[in-house]
Formats: C-alpha cells, structure tokens, sequence
C-alpha cells in the first residue's frame, strides 16, 4: 500500500482548473475528499478521477459507488483492498456518507484503510452541497491526514464568465463578458443552474452572437433585491413580514424554487462570512458583493450568531436537495424552509 504525505490545507475554494491539471499531469492519488457549495465542481472532477483509473471502453469491474445511509462497510473494505481485475486502477465513490452513524469497530476499520490507502484504487469520499464531512469524526480527521481534499465553492465572477463563454462556444455562439454577467444577474450563480439557461438560450438564439435580448426572452429574472429584504426579515425576528413577502414573492409568474433558494443561500452565505471576518473587502473578494452590500452585511451580521447562519446554509441545502430529488412538493419544500429558518 501506498504512504501518503500529510497534505498542507488551505482555506477557501479550490482552483478546478489547476486541479484538473494536476490529475491530468501526475494522475490519480489514492483518497480523496471532495465537497463544496458548488457540487457541479464536485461531480465533474470525481468524474474525472473515474476516467482516470477506467477509461471508457475498459472493464467496469474495477468501480464501485456506496451511497449515503445505504453504505455497506464490509463491502467497501472488500471491494478497497481487492486488487483491480481487467483495470490497472479501481475506483471507489463513497456518496453522503455520515460515519458518525457507524458503529466504532467499523470506524476503526475504515479509518485504518484510510491511514494506508491501496496504491491500485482510488477511493473519493464525496458530499454534495446539501451535506458536507463532520470535522468531529474521527474518519474524516483519518481522511484529512492522509488524503487530497478538494472544497469546490461557488465561484468568482471572473471563472464564471470564462465557463459562460465556452458553454455557449460548444453551441456555436458566442457572448461578450458583460452579457455573460448580465446571464448572471438574471440566473443566479449556480453552475448548475445556468447550463439550462445557457441551453434554452443558445437553442433559442438564431444569430451567431448571444444579445441580453435573447437572454431577456427565454430566463426568467430573479429580483436579488427582494429575496434579500426576505432574509433580512427572516434573521431580524419579522416573521409575519417574511412569510408575507415570500407568499408575493412565491407567485410571481417568474418565480422558480432552486434560484430562489440559490439567492437565499447566497445571503446567508454573505452574513456568515461577514461575521466570521468582520472585514467588509473581504465578504466582498469571497463571496461577490458590492462594496455597499458587503458593508451591509459586516453591520447586520453584528446581531448573529456563526452557529446560527451555519445552521441557515445547510437548510437551504437541504431544501435545495428535497426539490431536486423530485419526490418533494416544491411549495410544501418551500414553505417548511422558510418555517425552519424562522426557528433555526
């Protein structure tokens, strides 16, 4: 099995596209920990490490995937330190795994494969943004130790521009920097979001150049403004203000859950960090804000508590991730959501 170096850790997001270069240049490592707000980042760079261990048109003995509260140990453990068959490599994704509901002697294994990882299998220990590793857990610590993580956040304005642009490259069309921002504005910053945006768009558009007519034609505007006043009320205790302004706002015919939850998340985001650095550039280098915006956030955040906007982020996530997994009612989601962060 292979010895691994203590891994130097740094705040903040990873960079994808030197991340990506490294894997391409010197190849997989053998454990991983991926997460992050931006879980389209995520996905693609575990994807990534697959095609790295198995090539497409290869055996696809050499893969597992164990998922959340599914997640069979002893399964794991013997498809980990079973030697790859047809593949040079295996790869093995554990999903959402919460190893805080194991029982010990089980942490105690997993978390002494993790300490001497096999060289032949890569295994990505992954969570999307509606859940994120238990820095408590013992495991997680193991992982840390001796593993590569990798936290994909949301990214900057600048990173998105330039993937906006090569999406719409890939139709055939083309988008200037501030149409793109101004795709932004209108759709939120979620990756996962635009790629729809910039399908509809792209098939809608009929000349080579994306115009902020086309975008105006086939996205519907998110008012950031009101969703803010919205989280504003919720975190100063208006509670008939907020459950008021998000029945108007709910109606709108524009209106659609996931960037309004985006937008929400993103608020919520930008009081944490304000109360966690308390210094107004920064809100606005970490999260995008306008000088006014970040300022603002610096003095409201004065009133919350880290635990208490903590809590908010993770249950937008978690209402983010009801809806998208398609068993949910949108409004009952919604509603509850609004209710949870009333009385987080």
């Amino acid at each position: 099995m292979a010895v691994k170096k203590k891994q130097d850790k740094k705040e903040g997001s990873a960079n994808y596209a030197s991340s990506y270069s490294e894997l391409k240049t010197s190849g997989p490592e053998s454990l991983y920990l991926i997460w992050g707000e931006e879980d389209y980042l995520s996905r693609q760079f575990a994807n990534a490490i697959l095609d790295r261990c198995i090539p497409s048109g290869s055996s696809d003995f050499g893969y597992a995937c164990f998922d959340g509260a599914e997640f069979n140990v002893k399964a794991f453990l013997d498809f980990a330190e079973t030697p790859p068959f047809m593949t040079e490599r295996s790869y093995c994704e554990l999903r959402n795994v919460d190893f805080g509901q194991l029982e010990d002697y089980e942490k105690d294994k997993i978390s002494e494969l993790f300490s001497d990882p096999p060289e032949y299998c890569s295994i990505v220990v992954l969570y999307y943004a509606q859940s994120s590793p238990d820095s408590r857990s013992k495991v997680i610590k193991n992982l840390r130790e001796n593993g590569k993580e990798l936290v994909f956040n949301e990214q900057d304005s600048s990173s998105l521009v330039k993937w906006i642009t090569k999406r719409f490259a890939s139709y055939g069309k083309e988008i200037s920097p501030q149409t793109a921002l101004y795709l932004m504005e209108r759709s939120g910053r979620s990756m996962r979001t635009l790629i729809n945006e910039i399908a509809k768009t792209a098939a809608y558009s009929e000349g080579k150049t994306i115009a902020a007519g086309d975008i105006n034609t086939v996205t519907d505007k998110i008012d950031e403004g009101e969703v803010f006043v919205l989280a504003d009320q919720i975190t100063a205790g208006n509670f008939n203000l907020a459950f008021d302004n998000f029945s108007r706002i709910s109606s709108l015919p524009s209106f659609e859950a996931i960037p309004f939850i985006a937008l929400l998340a993103s608020q919520f985001r930008r009081l944490y960090c304000a109360k966690t650095t308390g210094d107004y550039q920064k809100v606005m280098q970490y999260t995008g804000a306008k000088e006014f915006a970040a300022k603002k956030a610096v003095s409201s955040s004065r009133r919350l508590s880290a635990e208490y906007l903590s809590k908010t982020i993770v249950l937008c996530a978690d209402a983010d991730f009801a809806i998208k997994s398609s068993v949910n009612d949108e409004k009952t989601v919604l509603k509850n959501l609004i209710l949870d962060l009333c009385n987080a």
